[in-house]
């Protein structure tokens, strides 16, 4: 499937992967480096925090979504929501919000991070890792399928992310109500816990969409080698979607055409 996206006269085409009734971009546009949640230290979040207003990061989503990533993933949180506001208002196109639940505010908020996440126009509710990891662990299913329901009563489609391959294996076997699972997917295997070759096995062996994130590892990656790293990341049986972040419009322009091409030659 896919979608003509219209930009300043360029057309870019973006493949997608039907989640429900959703056509979800295979490509999506990841936040963490533009919110604060650098998972480098305290100092670089409190500098993006400061740096990025909704107003330059709206710049990178245009800029994104002119390549044909037109989806965003990110948390309920104001900044994000009024950037996705102020990027329609350059674009004319909203992007596609696969909204997280925030994980601060502790599940007990999910039926109005839900109601929030909804009346902003997000169609797909992905529960927060943190979460996830936690009552998989614990074998807590109750909790897991209470807000699965909660997300539901919302009017949303539940997903959810796992960063153990032993719990993903798990919450697949599980047969919850998650058409979209994502887990961490790189070359270097950062965060692809307990290791890289575990959790690749069970990508492959989960029968239902994969969303790669991390697929840089947060910037880890070997110096210029970007096109190397994504390659290897869609080349894995089971990935049919990947969140990458970028953080201004150079980096865009560079990466989300690789992914873009990648994505579209691996599923036609």
């Amino acid at each position: 499937m896919y979608r003509m996206v219209y930009s300043g006269g360029q057309i870019a085409q973006s493949s997608e992967v039907l989640i429900e009734d959703i056509p979800l971009p295979r490509v999506i546009c990841g936040t963490n480096a533009l919110f604060g949640w650098s998972q480098v230290s305290v100092g670089r979040d409190a500098w993006l925090r400061h740096y990025y207003t909704p107003q330059r990061a709206a710049r990178v989503f245009a800029a994104c979504m002119e390549l044909g990533a037109t989806a965003v993933m990110g948390p309920l949180y104001p900044p994000l929501v009024e950037a996705l506001e102020e990027t329609e208002k350059i674009t004319g196109q909203r992007p596609l919000w696969l909204s997280t639940t925030r994980a601060p505010l502790g599940p007990d908020s999910t039926p109005d991070q839900a109601r929030q996440i909804r009346e902003a126009g997000a169609p797909i509710c992905s529960i927060h890792g943190a979460w996830v990891d936690r009552w998989v662990l614990e074998e807590d299913w109750k909790a897991l399928e209470r807000c699965i329901t909660q997300i539901r009563e919302a009017d949303l489609i539940p997903a959810a992310v796992c960063h153990y391959s032993d719990r993903l294996a798990k919450l697949a076997e599980a047969n919850l109500d998650l058409p979209l699972l994502g887990t961490p997917v790189n070359k270097a295997g950062w965060w692809m816990r307990p290791d890289r070759e575990s959790a690749l096995e069970v990508v492959r062996r989960i029968e239902r969409p994969i969303l790669a994130i991390k697929p840089l590892a947060c910037g880890r990656f070997e110096e210029y080698r970007v096109q190397e790293w994504l390659e290897w990341v869609v080349e894995q049986e089971g990935v049919e979607t990947v969140a990458i972040g970028v953080m201004n419009e150079e980096e865009a322009q560079e990466s989300i055409p690789i992914l873009r091409d990648l994505l579209s030659q691996k599923f036609g």
